[in-house]
Parts: structure tokens; sequence; C-alpha cells
């Protein structure tokens, strides 16, 4: 059950790696830099019940309000204004005075991961929110670590190419954000791969893989509503693609329990609210037409193609998004050549969930366009669509041309990515020039400068994939287990 003992320093160099490159990102932004931090850094520091948070709480007008630190509202400074950067959060507010504010939980997200954040909470926001963002970051390095360690050999390799095709550049950005989504990221991906590992294994890998998967449900629980309802999805696809799966008592618990209790979490949240009519537009017809229509271009901004990171502030060279549309492509015709009936059918249930979701909900809302829905909402299920995708691929024979692409595309990208985040916010977008230490505006009371982050992140990260690539070689020899005999084409 244990990678081969000259492989364990290739196994440790890895994790080392990706959560130096985890830290450089939880660096890369200030205060309030990912997307609708003036919600989650309040409702982290006055959790539900907000009576008994620590925060003060009045009622202003109807709306109940609490009060908490002014930098844990300083979002707005800088957000949708990419010429600006990161430094109004320090010099326009202090950590010794305070500010009312209504945006924050009142049910409308699950019961989870405000209350574990609110146990970081400092003094200083800053310091919290880089401990926020660095448990969040250790969190995806090591149960993902963990959860690779368990699997059968053949499968992780697989995991590892899921995570890289569909986490660069917003998925990465996410996970070291205070934001839910890092756990709704982390837990909706160990829990597909934990439950086909566990269908594959026997003894203690099975149950040791169950284990992981309940880890991985209660973060989706505890993330986002719709990434609950995303556990009932990966339950079904993955009894789909395994039908010996349903033989294991280690699958099918903490599958059906994941996708019970995922239901009505999403059912008593909030969230579930997005699903009601708010306005019309044309017929229902001729919106859904209109909604499925843009499909595509949805897809592709989960590589950043027409939408930037944060508050969509912060620009993705284009070059960079072509690279994870090109990657994925790549991906899809592989995956096409040795297509089961199960694959296809448990795939496109994954696919149709990303892609039928947000259609439904902007179709009933009245909206002409997807471009309404943000893409980090459906992305977690990306990663899951490519483990299924790829499960019956063998991943062995990897020649010095694919390895060069299997580990330099998506350390271009993410690296490319990063430098952008940060030029975004040390001088902001319209300061021109290549070193970012050149008048810098932002920056943490840290040792290291942006350029050398920058560096020794990407490097951090090239390393950290070709540690993984390499730690696996051996196990990617052996052969996957197929999902079914039967092949729809060869």
């Amino acid at each position: 059950m244990t990678p081969e003992p000259r492989r364990w320093w290739l196994v440790a160099a890895a994790m080392v790696a990706f959560l130096v490159t985890g830290a450089g990102w939880a660096l890369a932004s200030p205060i309030g830099g990912s997307p609708d931090d003036n919600y989650h850094l309040p409702s982290i520091w006055c959790p539900r019940p907000l009576e008994g948070s620590g925060c003060a709480v009045r009622v202003v007008e109807g709306k109940v309000q609490v009060e908490v630190p002014e930098p844990a509202d300083a979002s707005h400074c800088h957000a949708f204004k990419p010429d600006q950067s990161g430094a109004c959060t320090t010099t326009m507010f202090s950590d010794s005075r305070t500010t009312w504010t209504h945006l924050v939980d009142q049910g409308d997200y699950p019961y989870g991961y405000y209350q574990v954040q609110h146990l970081f909470v400092t003094a200083d926001v800053g310091t919290t929110v880089l401990l926020v963002r660095a448990v969040n970051v250790t969190i995806a390095v090591v149960l993902l670590t963990v959860i690779t360690w368990l699997l059968p050999a053949a499968r992780r390799r697989l995991l590892l190419l899921a995570v890289l095709l569909s986490w660069i550049p917003l998925g990465i950005y996410l996970i070291a954000s205070v934001n839910p989504s890092s756990w709704a990221l982390t837990g909706i991906i160990a829990f597909a791969a934990s439950l086909l590992g566990a269908a594959e294994s026997t003894g203690r890998r099975a149950w040791g893989l169950a284990a992981t998967a309940v880890v991985g449900a209660a973060l989706a629980f505890g993330s986002r509503a719709d990434a609950a309802f995303f556990c009932a999805v990966v339950a079904a696809a993955v009894l789909v693609l395994q039908p010996q799966a349903w033989r294991r008592v280690a699958v099918v618990v903490p599958a059906v329990v994941g996708a019970v209790v995922g239901l009505a979490v999403f059912a008593t949240s909030g969230q579930a609210g997005a699903l009601g009519i708010t306005e019309e537009k044309g017929t229902f017809a001729g919106r859904l037409a209109r909604n499925i229509y843009s499909i595509p271009e949805y897809l592709a901004d989960f590589y950043g193609y027409s939408r930037g990171l944060g508050w969509f502030d912060t620009p993705v060279a284009r070059v960079t998004a072509l690279i994870g549309i090109a990657a994925a492509g790549a991906a899809l015709w592989a995956g096409a050549g040795r297509l089961s009936w199960r694959t296809l059918l448990s795939g496109g249930l994954v696919l149709g969930a990303i892609g039928g979701v947000p259609t439904l909900i902007m179709t009933r809302q009245g909206s002409l366009s997807l471009s309404v829905y943000q893409p980090r909402y459906m992305l977690p299920l990306l990663a899951v669509f490519f483990l299924v995708w790829l499960s019956n691929h063998t991943l062995a024979r990897i020649r010095p041309a694919h390895l060069v692409a299997v580990v330099g595309a998506p350390a271009v990208a993410a690296s490319a990515t990063l430098y952008w985040v940060l030029r975004r916010y040390v001088t902001g977008t319209d300061v021109p020039g290549v070193n970012l230490d050149r008048g810098v505006e932002w920056w943490w009371n840290i040792p290291v400068s942006p350029m050398t982050l920058w560096v020794l992140c990407s490097a951090a990260f090239a390393v950290g994939i070709g540690c993984a690539v390499a730690a696996t070689a051996r196990s990617a020899a052996a052969t996957p287990p197929a999902a079914d005999p039967e092949e729809v084409a060869s």
C-alpha cells in the first residue's frame, strides 16, 4: 500500500513544493483579494449564531449588522479597480477601528466553514487572512497527498492529471484564498477520487479511502450548498462507472450518506433560493436556447478566457487560458479513445451537471447568458469529469515530449497568472515594466520581495509537478481496472 522506499523523497519533495506554491499564492493578493471577501471575512469574524460569535450585533432598517475591524470590509477600496494597488487596505483602514456591515452569513451558507475558520481569527486582520489561506492550502495539499498514497497504483497519476487539467489558473487561486470555494474544490475531488479508489480496493486501503471520502464530503458540506449537492452527482457518477462499487460497503456507505446529506444541506440552505424565478425576459424556450448557446464560453471561463481572477479585475493572459483549453481538449481526445458505455454515461452525468445547473438557474432567473453565473461555482466538478473520462486510459507511457507538456504547460500557465496577480496588487495594472520590485505600492511585511516570491513560487510548482510525475512513474505502469469490458470506441 506504500510507495517504493526510494520514492519517498520524491513524495516528500512534491508535498513541500506544493506547500511552497500555495504559500506564494496566499501572499500574492492583499486583504479582500478573493471574490466576495467583504462577505466572507465578516462571516469568519462573526459566524452563526451571531449572538454567540463575540461580535456586537444590531438591527438597522430591518437588516442585521455586525461590528468588525475595518480591514475586514476593505475590499471595496480596490475591487473592480485594476489600476488600484492593494495599498489602500493598509493606508485607509486600521485594525484599531471598527465598522458595521450587514454582509454576513445568516443561513445562506452551510454551517461549518466560517465556524472553523473563526478559530484562526486574531487581532490583526492581515495575519488572520494569511492564516486562513495557509490552512486552506495545507488541507488541500495534505489531503490529496494522503489520497494519492492510498489510491491503487494505476490511479495515482490520474488524480494528479485531473487536478492539473482543472485547477489552473482559477482553482489554484481559490485554494489559496479565504473563499469557501477552497473547501469545495478540495472536498469534491477528494470525495470523488476516494470513492473511485475504494471501489477498486480491498482491506485497509479501501477503508482508508472511505475515511478520506468522508473528510472530503465534510469539507463540501461545510463550504457551499452547491458543493453539498455535487456530492450526490459524484456518488451517482462513481456508482455508474464502477459496477463492483455496489458490492463494496466501503464505497456504498460513504457514497449514499454523502449524497443524502448533501441533498439535505442543499435543500436547507439559503443558496437553494437561486432556483427561483426573479425576472422573465422573453419565452422560457428562447432563454434556454440562448443559455445553451453560451455554454462553450462559460466552460472556457474555467481557464480565465474572458474573465479575470479575484473580482474579475485581475487579468489572465489569453495565451494562458488557451494553454489550459488546449490541454483539456487533448485530454478529451485521449479519453475518447478508450470509452466504455459506463465511462460515457458517468462522464456525461458530471458534464451535464456542469453545463445543466447554470443553464437551468440562469434560464429560470431570466438571464440570456451564463456570463452572470460565476465559473468558480461549478469548477469543483471539472476535475471529477477528467477523473472519470480518463479512467480507462493508461498513463504509464509518457514520452519526453509528453513529459515536457505535462510539467511545462501547467507550470508556465500558473507562473504567468501568478505574475499578473502580483502586478495587479503590488502596483496596479497601470504600471509598466517586467520587474515587480520596481515602484512597489503594496506588499506584506516580509523579507521576500514580490519578484523573488514569483520566481520561487514558479520554480516550486514546476518542481512539485515533476516530483509527483516521477514518484508515480512505476505506479502508472500498473493496468487500471476497466470500468466495463465493453468498449464503445477503441
